[in-house]
């Protein structure tokens, strides 16, 4: 059995709850090395506006249960900075959660400090713990990695809370395919900090493929908090507008 405290005040965009979901690799436990992934993150939305009064017969006003969940660029919120073009598995979720929750008058740096202090006291305080088991089985604990998703839900007062943390988190882009890129970057950077890419090749040349891990379209896009400032984006013109997710990303790639 699972169980997780109720969050009763959620902070809703477009009347749905959402989660955040925040990679994490510990490359050792002692000495102690933790790493938040913040080029990206996941974002999940419930697949049915909440409701008051509570009313559980259908829990997927309050609940997002595995690969059934609504993507963020489905969400009304989100077409001011998507401008109605089709997605592709290239646009940052963490970019637009940030513009939106913006827009909604939420100091995102502050949340995305309660996300990273809670990753760290989750982890400090769980320490002896890993350190036992690595003891029990026989390994060292400076060498150790695992990857974790850490989820977390916000408050309509903007406090986080975390929802859970899972080891080995899914990685397959199945059934949602728009996963893909973010997955691809989640394990190509792991593997770079640990230095697993170098056991693969034979010298310091670098594969093709490797290319678009390295700068992806989303690393070229304009912060979307401009995008949604743009007065006049049909005349826009210069580097800022050339990097817009809504216009001219292709073109830039292409020169």
């Amino acid at each position: 059995m699972f169980v997780q405290e109720f969050i009763a005040n959620p902070f809703l965009i477009n009347e749905r709850k959402f989660d955040i979901g925040v990679y994490v690799a510990i490359t050792s436990i002692d000495p102690l090395r933790v790493y938040a992934y913040i080029r990206e993150c996941q974002v999940r939305f419930t697949t049915s506006m909440y409701q008051q009064p509570l009313n559980f017969e259908d829990t997927s006003r309050y609940v997002i249960l595995g690969d059934s969940y609504t993507s963020i660029w489905q969400i009304q919120a989100a077409e001011t900075y998507l401008g109605g073009q089709q997605i592709t598995t290239d646009i940052n979720r963490r970019r637009i959660l940030n513009a939106i929750l913006t827009q909604y008058q939420v100091n995102i740096d502050e949340m995305w400090r309660q996300i990273h202090e809670i990753i760290a006291t989750v982890v400090a305080k769980t320490q002896w713990k890993m350190i036992e088991a690595c003891k029990k089985l026989g390994l060292d604990p400076k060498h150790f990695f695992e990857l974790f998703r850490f989820d977390f839900i916000l408050d309509s007062e903007q406090k986080v809370h975390l929802l859970e943390a899972n080891m080995s988190p899914h990685l397959s882009p199945r059934p949602n395919i728009e996963n893909l890129s973010m997955y691809q970057h989640v394990l190509y950077d792991l593997f770079q900090m640990l230095r697993i890419r170098e056991r693969f090749l034979k010298d310091d040349s670098e594969l093709a493929a490797e290319i678009k891990y390295k700068v992806s379209d989303s690393d070229l896009q304009t912060q979307l908090i401009q995008c949604g400032e743009c007065l006049a984006p049909i005349d826009c013109a210069g580097i800022r507008c050339a990097t817009c997710i809504q216009f001219g990303r292709m073109q830039l790639r292409q020169c």
